[in-house]
């Protein structure tokens, strides 16, 4: 039930910041904002999340819209209440002048309460935000999320000092600020814990044709992240600090295209990696095509089929639950996915670099499809592995002599890597077989595959016959 109930306060507080999110125009156009299209939207989630009550009463100076959402489909769903204070301008409430205000607050039942607390052993911390709408349409949204400490009933421990944010709706276009100074879980029974300090997400979005889509770019910056894990006596760290990360999306007419560059310095127990570098992304992505899969994903068909496995869990084993859902979910997506194929969609990894005891390795991969048609799709449903034909992939890596040695020096906990002859005896067989071309003190690799042929190092190699 813990699981589960984390599941549902995450999606309290996105529930939350959709709900402020919504108070767009004064009067009239608040009034269906914040009622018509607000429930209309929610009730596209019916059975996962029902909407049980909704209430929009008007004043002569503002309204009180207030709903009620089921979580779940379950034998205990979580309820929860969202209220919203609306007070119209030019002068809101006679406290400020703009075009309206709105206090927002989550209200929850002393069951809920209740349940929280014996779960995470903690308060709920109250949830509030206050949005300010100004004469010229601008909303800005402030919220706290206070500090709070909890303990689950399996002993991990979990701190989080309070979070802050703030959301900037221009029109159609999101400015948001997102700080958490620290969190922290903490398994002292098993020796494991997790702490990430410094934590900043800033971003501008611009709402796309489709509900799901915004387009635009995002920062995120971590001052430090520390993680252990015990086995045995042996306990391992892993330490990152000054990650920084920048993602962006675009639209090209209907196709979309995201990538996302990161950089840090990592530490895994002796082993040190400095100007750690990946950049990654996507590219012609038909929106029309997502669109549909996310309509599937979310339709009632397939929730019913999602709350049905919930239902039976005590059931069914784990593993054919996975199994029912595997096969359900391949059978509704599976015609729409294949939809995206034609626009030769490609994932790469442009570059993943580390710099390790003063030398760089470097390694960069895609996977795409070219000239998929129509007719390969109605092949591929009784043939899957007739795509071989129609797949695009591309590999390349610069990795450094002494890296394989230490590699394989630090599985015995030594950092001194290895001699000369013994690093002779792992390296030559592989050059001897052509799987890696040796310049001096680099291992360099190549690899290639399209229309059904591989190329590896320059050399055309067989596959099997599919």
């Amino acid at each position: 039930m813990n699981k589960f109930l984390a599941v549902c306060f995450a999606a309290v507080t996105v529930t939350a910041v959709a709900a402020v999110g919504s108070t767009v125009y004064i009067g009239k156009t608040i009034e269906k904002s914040m009622s018509s299209d607000t429930k209309a939207t929610l009730e596209k989630f019916a059975p996962l999340i029902a909407v049980k009550s909704f209430n929009y009463d008007k004043s002569s100076l503002g309204a009180t819209r207030t709903f009620t959402l089921e979580f779940g489909c379950i034998d205990k769903p979580l309820q929860i209440t969202w209220r919203d204070q609306i007070k119209h301008g030019p002068f809101p409430g006679f406290s400020s002048v703009g075009a309206a205000t709105v206090d927002s607050e989550l209200l929850l039942s002393d069951a809920t309460k209740a349940e929280f607390k014996a779960t995470f052993g903690l308060d709920i911390p109250a949830l509030k935000a206050r949005s300010v709408v100004a004469l010229n349409g601008d909303i800005t949204t402030d919220s706290t999320l206070p500090t709070f400490n909890g303990k689950l009933p399996d002993g991990t421990q979990f701190k989080s000092q309070a979070m802050t944010s703030r959301f900037i709706q221009t029109g159609a276009n999101v400015s948001y600020e997102v700080v958490a100074p620290s969190f922290e879980l903490l398994d002292s029974e098993q020796g494991t814990s997790m702490k990430f300090t410094g934590a900043k997400l800033k971003g501008l979005g611009t709402q796309g044709k489709v509900w799901w889509l915004s387009t635009g770019s995002s920062t995120h910056e971590v001052s430090k992240i520390e993680m252990t894990a015990k086995q045995g006596d042996k306990v391992s760290v892993m330490v990152a600090s000054d990650v920084k990360s920048i993602s962006t999306s675009k639209l090209d007419g209907d196709l979309m295209s995201a990538t996302s560059e990161m950089k840090g310095q990592f530490e895994f127990d002796k082993i040190k990696l400095d100007n750690v570098q990946i950049v990654s992304g996507v590219k012609r992505l038909h929106v029309p095509t997502l669109d549909a899969m996310m309509s599937a994903a979310f339709s009632k068909e397939g929730a019913a089929l999602l709350c049905n496995g919930l239902a039976n869990a005590k059931a069914k084993s784990n593993e054919a639950i996975q199994a029912q859902f595997a096969k359900q979910l391949i059978e509704i997506l599976q015609d729409n996915a294949l939809k995206l194929l034609p626009f030769n969609p490609e994932y790469s990894m442009d570059k993943m670099a580390a710099t390790y005891k003063g030398k760089e390795g470097v390694i960069t991969y895609s996977v795409g499809t070219q000239g998929f048609t129509a007719d390969d799709a109605k092949i591929f449903k009784e043939n899957p592995r007739a795509i071989i034909q129609k797949l695009t992939l591309a590999a390349s890596a610069k990795v450094p002599v002494p890296w394989v040695g230490f590699a394989i020096a630090s599985k015995a906990d030594s950092d001194k890597g290895l001699d000369d002859a013994a690093l002779a005896q792992v390296i030559e067989p592989m050059v001897q077989q052509g799987f890696v071309v040796r310049e001096g003190d680099l291992l360099l690799l190549n690899a290639a595959m399209k229309s059904g042929e591989v190329t590896l190092n320059g050399k055309k190699i067989p596959i099997p016959q599919f």
